[in-house]
């Protein structure tokens, strides 16, 4: 590795990709990143970093940049959960990740790419998923996908001889979400938008877990290797009467009833149809929510040293940044 270019780090205005780009300059590491345009707000405010402004789907932009780059954190992707971005996903999801990784090749980079636990299956009540093993799929939605995709991209470049190792981050939640992804469901909660929640359960963890973790793997993962950076194993209903409860709080009280969840999806598909935006809540989502992410970190924390902080902490930081952030704009 030049230690004298700095990391490349797509995807660095959302919330993992922010928390990558400051971890690294926290770690004394050069970094640039690659953004689509200059943001609204400076998500790099206090940041030394070099900017360079392009499409994931450009190999000429993407080169411009990679090509003064030690090596690239992939982490830029299209985390929309429905039906109605599809092809966005596709060329986001798996071109734009093919593009990284065929440039990486050609420029001997070396290559850590962002996936999610939703690629490596579900557990179920009681057994938790690992790397290697699974109780069933995700659903399948359009970005369940195409990140899938996006993984056999990464490993079918390894075979080929770029080194690159894949991270499987689960629900993050924390600061710097400056275009409220996972953060907009935890407002929703605490702020008691929620009357019921779903009968699956997440792997919760803290962004700033996820990104030293991944900092970690891009310097000592095993080529070609997977590592999950997941968390605290909760249903939805007990998650979100935790989150509630860390701001003395009670409810949600009870799990949705499948006619509920049904009803609540099926209209999130009438209005999705019938409007630009899809709403939060469809069927792709009420789907996803039914199932067990549940996973392992144990090789993650064997061979990487990954550790997760309080779940309190982690929920009160990222409410709190809403806040000030957020809703005090």
């Amino acid at each position: 590795v030049d230690e004298t270019k700095p990391i490349l780090v797509t995807g660095a205005t959302g919330l993992l990709g922010n928390n990558v780009v400051r971890c690294l300059q926290q770690n004394e590491e050069k970094v640039a990143v690659y953004i689509r345009a200059q943001p609204e707000v400076d998500a790099f405010e206090g940041i030394r970093t070099q900017r360079f402004i392009g499409d994931i789907t450009s190999l000429s932009d993407l080169e411009k940049a990679m090509s003064k780059c030690a090596g690239v954190i992939h982490c830029a992707g299209n985390v929309h959960m429905g039906w109605q971005q599809a092809k966005l996903q596709h060329k986001v999801n798996v071109i734009g990740t093919r593009n990284v990784c065929s440039i990486a090749y050609r420029l001997n980079l070396r290559v850590l790419h962002v996936s999610t636990v939703n690629t490596l299956g579900v557990g179920k009540p009681g057994k938790v998923a690992n790397e290697e093993r699974n109780f069933g799929q995700a659903h399948s939605t359009p970005y369940v996908q195409t990140k899938i995709q996006a993984d056999a991209e990464v490993k079918q470049w390894v075979e080929k001889g770029l080194n690159a190792v894949l991270v499987h981050p689960g629900f993050m939640l924390g600061p710097y979400d400056w275009k409220l992804s996972s953060g907009r469901m935890l407002k929703t909660v605490i702020d008691g938008m929620v009357p019921f929640a779903p009968s699956g359960a997440m792997s919760i963890c803290d962004v700033r877990d996820v990104a030293a973790g991944i900092v970690t793997a891009y310097r000592v993962g095993k080529v070609g290797r997977s590592y999950i950076l997941a968390g605290y194993n909760m249903t939805y209903l007990d998650a979100w009467r935790a989150f509630r409860g860390f701001h003395d709080k009670e409810g949600p009280y009870k799990l949705g009833s499948p006619f509920m969840m049904w009803l609540a999806g099926t209209l999130g598909d009438v209005i999705g149809k019938l409007t630009p935006n899809e709403p939060d809540i469809n069927s792709a989502t009420i789907a996803l929510g039914n199932q067990y992410h549940v996973f392992s970190s144990e090789r993650a924390i064997k061979e990487l040293g990954y550790t997760s902080r309080p779940l309190e902490q982690t929920v009160r930081d990222a409410y709190q940044w809403i806040s000030d952030y957020v809703d005090g704009e």
